[in-house]
């Protein structure tokens, strides 16, 4: 078809299609990257299996070692690894069959490796290969019939395989370089086909935003798309050079307006400073208050812990007391029947058993005096301090209980804690023991004011390194019109009957502000309360 005369004969379209050689670039970008991930896939997959199959095999020789207990040639055996540059370490370890503990037995370290000594729960954990970047941990169990007679331990160096793969990875990036030097090339003698009628079309716009003078046109321009956008770009210049006198007219009532607003906005803002100083003002005393209101608390739980244990302390050392008078008195007649010669056989033999039985009595009684002490000592100690510190988290909770016992006794409540007896945390106790006693004290003051024999279940459990603390009890549970509320500092039912209202605010704040973490609460009347604690746990090492 035979084109008009004047109008621009040549399509930008037309020279876009050279920039589709740029496509193929980005193509080999992303194919070559797609193959050196799967790559990397495959080559940690295989190393993984091929580690899993040494391990095996060495785990099944070791066996033979530990059963004759052969140390010696079982380290003989192990030297020969040298060979093997990307073996780390190879750790042997004999379960002791009547302890149940675990002892190193034999090993291979490669030279300028730092050997580990590792614990039954980590090479336990290690079952399941642990694979980094830079290495493969794993163990094996070491079984004899049948029977678990050790562990072995390996670790795998990866340096190999990721050099291998990081130079496959530099040969692919001078392919690219070379293949995005060539698109370059293609781009700037592109450029030069189109470039001109566009640094035509900028020079105009360029010289409208700089001398503000509507009145210039674009001319016409070789390639058609920008032909038309230079037309649409004059049709605008026209729209805006009839509208530049009004907005000339506009802006000189706004240079009015805003002097007066100026003024406005210096009082608003002066008024502002003011009312934002009068606020960090209240909220420095509200933080003060809050601080000491917690340290009332904390001081008051540990003066009935105190008096609790004072009353608990009075049973096993009056029994004691009674015990000890008796013996004295059993003590002073033996003596004078055998300065008189007139003790016999069956008298003494009286006398002995009493005596047995009386120092069994001090005996028990003084040690429940101890664990008293001991567990009062430990809860005192924690709520004194803010540090965390590692402790058996179902030891720390039975400690927490014990202090109230006093509380518990004098009724029927019965408290079941369950989850992992071993369980080790590194926390904040605490915080954790004032939440647990205020939650006990609210279920006994509030859940059971009318039940005679009441549960409470405290379950423990350890999330993507975060402690769970479920919290039960079957008492008569709260509508929602108080449980929207009992986390507000000073809410209480029972205010006539020693009801501080803080006991639920201050468990929310331990939870939130000091231990960082989240609690939840459900709850309808009469099916009781379920209260679950999130609370991340600190780095052993920290």
């Amino acid at each position: 078809m035979a084109m008009t005369a004047g109008i621009p004969t040549r399509s930008i379209r037309g020279s876009l299609i050279l920039v589709v050689m740029l496509i193929s670039t980005s193509t080999l970008v992303v194919a070559l990257g797609v193959s050196h991930y799967f790559d990397y896939k495959s080559q940690h997959l295989n190393m993984l299996t091929s580690v899993k199959t040494f391990a095996a095999f060495v785990a099944n020789q070791a066996q033979d070692s530990i059963v004759d207990n052969q140390a010696e040639k079982e380290m003989r055996r192990l030297s020969t690894l040298t060979v093997y540059k990307n073996i780390d370490a190879v750790q042997i370890y004999q379960l002791d069959p009547y302890t149940q503990q675990l002892s190193f037995f034999a090993g291979y370290t490669r030279s300028g490796v730092i050997p580990n000594n590792l614990t039954d729960n980590q090479l336990r954990a290690l079952l399941n290969a642990r694979q980094t970047s830079s290495q493969i941990e794993l163990s094996r169990r070491i079984t004899y019939e049948g029977e678990l007679i050790g562990f072995a331990y390996f670790r795998y160096s990866m340096e190999a395989g990721n050099k291998q793969f990081w130079d496959g990875v530099s040969r692919d990036f001078i392919v690219l370089l070379i293949a995005s030097t060539l698109a370059l090339f293609a781009i700037l003698r592109l450029q030069r086909s189109f470039s001109q009628p566009i640094d035509t079309l900028i020079d105009t716009v360029q010289r409208v935003d700089i001398e503000k003078n509507f009145k210039l046109r674009a001319p016409k321009l070789a390639l058609q798309e920008l032909d038309y956008l230079a037309s649409a770009f004059n049709r605008m210049l026209a729209r805006i050079e009839r509208r530049w006198d009004k907005q000339q007219q506009a802006e000189q009532e706004v240079r009015t307006l805003n002097q007066n607003l100026e003024e406005k906005v210096a009082e608003r803002t002066q008024a502002l400073k003011q009312a934002n100083a009068e606020l960090l003002q209240t909220l420095e005393k509200l933080h003060l208050y809050q601080g000491q209101m917690l340290e009332r608390e904390k001081l008051h739980r540990l003066g009935e812990m105190v008096a609790g244990i004072s009353h608990e302390l009075n049973t096993p050392l009056g029994l004691g007391i009674t015990t000890s008078s008796s013996l004295q008195s059993s003590l002073k007649e033996v003596k004078a029947k055998i300065e008189s010669g007139e003790l016999s056989h069956r008298q003494m033999d009286e006398f002995i058993a009493h005596s047995s039985e009386a120092f069994n009595i001090l005996e028990r009684n003084l040690k429940r005096a101890s664990d008293l002490l001991e567990s009062f000592k430990h809860v005192a100690v924690d709520q004194c301090s803010e540090r965390d510190r590692s402790f058996n988290l179902h030891h720390f909770i039975h400690e927490v209980l014990l202090t109230l016992k006093p509380k518990l006794k004098s009724k029927q409540h019965i408290v079941e804690v369950t989850g992992d007896s071993d369980l080790e945390v590194v926390s904040k106790p605490g915080a954790l023991s004032q939440i647990l006693i205020n939650l006990v004290n609210n279920s006994l003051l509030h859940g059971f004011k009318h039940i005679e024999q009441g549960t409470i279940s405290i379950a423990t459990d350890i999330q993507a390194n975060s402690l769970v603390l479920t919290y039960e009890d079957n008492g008569c549970g709260m509508s929602k019109e108080i449980s929207d509320e009992v986390f507000s500092p000073y809410f209480t039912t029972e205010q006539n009957n020693g009801g501080s209202g803080l006991g639920m605010y201050i468990v929310q704040s331990l939870v939130q502000q000091v231990l960082g973490g989240e609690i939840e609460l459900r709850t309808e009347p009469g099916q009781g309360i379920w209260l679950k604690i999130l609370v991340p746990l600190a780095d052993a090492d920290q």
